[in-house]
């Protein structure tokens, strides 16, 4: 009997950015920027702030999801969302490394 490989995608903080929270906020700057990249400053609200630590570690979009509803008290489809939408941003920004898990 063979067993199934399941692959899972997590992130994590890229390492490519410095983060300093100010207040409520969190800046993020780009620490190498290469021809192309986004560069500037991202900002995080106290929400964000919030999420962006939750990823200090490895976590999948599940993971993000279900933290952001019972930290919320939103449905699992709405955090769904807000999670896909969250993490996209800050992978455009190079905050985020993807990396690919098999378990």
């Amino acid at each position: 009997m063979s067993k199934k490989v399941k692959n899972i995608t997590l992130f994590k903080h890229s390492g490519k950015v410095a983060h300093r929270k100010l207040g409520d906020e969190t800046l993020l700057v780009p620490i190498d920027i290469k021809a192309g990249e986004k560069h500037g400053v991202y900002t995080l609200n106290s929400t964000a702030t919030l999420l962006w630590n939750f990823l200090e570690i490895e976590r999948s979009v599940e993971d993000l999801a279900i933290f952001v509803a019972n930290e919320f008290e939103i449905d699992e489809q709405t955090a769904t969302s807000d999670a896909e939408v969250f993490i996209e941003d800050l992978i455009s920004f190079n905050a985020l490394s993807v990396l690919e898990r098999s378990l």
